[in-house]
């Protein structure tokens, strides 16, 4: 049934976001979102649990870090935890980042009272508990004093015998991610921290718990997508299927990987959508629904997989509220 999917980008002119009334009602729809815009430093203090105080350490302004793909499709990355390498999920799409159970006892990590609820892309919720990490590096970033969701294996990987098969010991997630201008270059398979120089042509990231980017749809109108390097493949959501240019060919049933393990969920099959991002046409055939509420008081119209940037490389200006695939 969801074998025939294609994503298609093309380059054309940069869409430039006005400051519209339609821009506006956009806006005030993710800023009435108390979730989307929580503090990141009350987020860390809930997972902390009163815990010795937190320090961001930049050794280089720019700097590379190679990157793999899974069996998955999904990008790996080595981190540092307490100065033993280990290999993590690089996740845009997830909120707070994370480490197995069995990671944090090889790495000496102290878990604490801290809790945070997270939800997978069935629905489903569960409430994890957190730990922090000592000194996590990834290439010339240093975290000291780092608080993180505390996950077993099952939680973020299919496993075999309790082997994980996808080789993920934890999660980058976007709370280290957004506090950084960076790229994940798919083509050089690098992660890339740079220093941007200049002014960006205009904003279309709303900065949050979420990457969360503006851009236009089929009808020119402007709409809300995520990013989710941590999905091979895009999403909609079908409240956006009320076009007569969009229609369902397919209904069904797939097994997805949630905090429970694996949980079945109902999928729509939609024939084709569009949506431009800055200076990129994005085409997607044969794309499912499925959940775009990632935060309960707020509903995105798409989430965008790294298939959008297969052979590309997307930067996110963070310190601009600015992205783009190049």
């Amino acid at each position: 049934m969801f074998n025939s999917h294609k994503c298609y980008v093309v380059d054309t002119k940069p869409a430039m976001i006005q400051n519209t009334p339609q821009y506006q009602r956009l806006l005030n729809r993710v800023m009435a979102s108390s979730m989307h815009h929580a503090k990141l430093e009350e987020v860390y203090q809930n997972l902390a649990n009163g815990g010795p105080a937190q320090e961001k350490r930049l050794y280089l302004p720019e700097f590379s870090v190679p990157l793999r793909k899974n069996l998955f499709g999904l990008y790996l990355i080595n981190v540092s935890v307490n100065d033993i390498e280990k290999s993590f999920l690089l996740d845009t799409g997830a909120q707070v980042s994370a480490i197995t159970e069995k990671c944090a006892k090889e790495c000496g990590c102290e878990s604490n009272q801290g809790v945070m609820q997270i939800e997978s892309f069935a629905g489903s919720a569960k409430e994890l508990s957190a730990a922090v990490v000592k000194k996590l590096r990834v290439g010339a970033l240093e975290l000291v004093n780092q608080p993180m969701v505390l996950s077993s294996l099952q939680d973020i990987s299919p496993t075999l015998f309790g082997i994980s098969l996808t080789g993920i010991e934890g999660i980058l997630g976007w709370d280290i991610l957004s506090q950084l201008d960076f790229e994940i270059d798919d083509a050089n398979r690098t992660f890339n921290v740079i220093q941007y120089q200049g002014e960006v042509s205009s904003c279309n990231m709303i900065s949050g718990m979420f990457p969360t980017l503006v851009v236009l749809n089929g009808k020119k109108e402007y709409a809300l997508a995520g990013f989710d390097s941590g999905a091979k493949t895009s999403w909609i959501s079908e409240h956006i299927i009320d076009d007569d240019k969009i229609k369902k060919v397919d209904d069904g049933e797939a097994i997805v990987l949630g905090v429970h393990g694996l949980e079945t969920t109902h999928l729509s099959l939609v024939n084709e959508v569009r949506f431009k991002f800055h200076q990129s046409n994005l085409v997607f055939e044969n794309i499912i629904t499925g959940r775009t509420n990632i935060f309960k008081d707020l509903e995105f119209d798409a989430v965008f997989g790294n298939e959008i940037i297969r052979k590309r490389k997307i930067r996110f200006i963070n310190s601009q509220n600015f992205a783009q695939i190049i």
